[in-house]
């Protein structure tokens, strides 16, 4: 009994021991968040190699309103140029393929709300297969009409 007394004894005084140590002792991970590299500003080409380094790329104001500008008038529809469009849509197309070419000639914009709207009105089983011609004046719901109601 006397011999776990005082093995008990000794692990406490142990353990108060080495806590008042390591509170009396600074560790030095206490300095690395206050101090570290506070002195100077990173430059701008760091900045830029830093993102480059996980796959970042970095752009300027000027260099963002360039390629949104390249890319609305990439992206515009034939309705600037005035010129009718003839498309064909074969039998068995599925709405997905139907909205691919709809955006490939430029007619709709967004194939998705295109395929959103002929759900929520009920008609992706009433598109009939053939030849249409798109007017440079019709809206998305026209298009939708147009291949929906074709004699």
């Amino acid at each position: 009994m006397f011999r776990n007394r005082n093995f008990l004894m000794g692990l406490g005084i142990g353990l108060m021991i080495s806590s008042f140590i390591f509170m009396i002792l600074p560790t030095k991970n206490q300095d690395d968040f206050s101090t570290k590299d506070q002195s100077k500003p990173l430059s701008i080409q760091e900045i830029k190699e830093a993102a480059n380094k996980y796959g970042y790329q970095l752009y300027t104001k000027e260099e963002i309103e360039q390629i949104k500008n390249k890319n609305q008038t990439q992206s515009q529809p034939y309705k600037d140029q005035g010129t009718p469009i003839s498309f064909r849509i074969e039998k068995g197309m599925s709405t997905n393929e139907i909205a691919d070419l709809l955006y490939k000639q430029r007619i709709i914009k967004d194939k998705q709300e295109f395929i959103e709207i002929l759900q929520k009105q009920g008609l992706v089983k009433e598109i009939k297969a053939g030849t249409y011609s798109y007017s440079p004046e019709m809206t998305m719901n026209d298009v939708i009409v147009l291949i929906t109601n074709k004699p």
